[in-house]
């Protein structure tokens, strides 16, 4: 994929996307439980492991993609303006961005990087 998230995220290191390669249903199902349990500890959103569906990352044109990606107010934006990714946006650092970045700051740091090659 080697493409970041409309937010920053590298998908390629998401442990959603990694889960969605693994080919071992056993180790799938404990990396999805392990991946509800950080999702609780980072996000204090409760889901099952069942609710860790198959994700291509959201830039991805698969029609499998995150359960709490599908309704993004950060993805749904930046495909309604056309943009590859926020750094592209005149509005960049916008309230969604702001808070996001306060939980991910790596995101941030990736953008903040694509905006100064730009």
């Amino acid at each position: 994929m080697n493409r970041p998230a409309y937010c920053g995220i590298n998908c390629d290191k998401c442990p959603i996307h990694l889960a969605t390669l693994e080919s071992d249903p056993a180790i799938q199902v404990r990396m999805r439980t392990e991946i509800a349990d950080l999702i609780w500890q980072k996000y204090e959103i409760k889901l099952s492991a069942a609710e860790i569906t198959d994700c291509d990352g959201c830039v991805a044109t698969s029609e499998r993609l995150f359960t709490l990606c599908q309704n993004c107010p950060i993805r749904a934006c930046a495909r309604q303006k056309g943009h590859a990714n926020c750094a592209e946006c005149d509005e960049y650092g916008c309230g969604h961005l702001l808070q996001f970045f306060t939980q991910e700051p790596d995101a941030k740091i990736a953008l903040d990087r694509i905006r100064s090659h730009c």
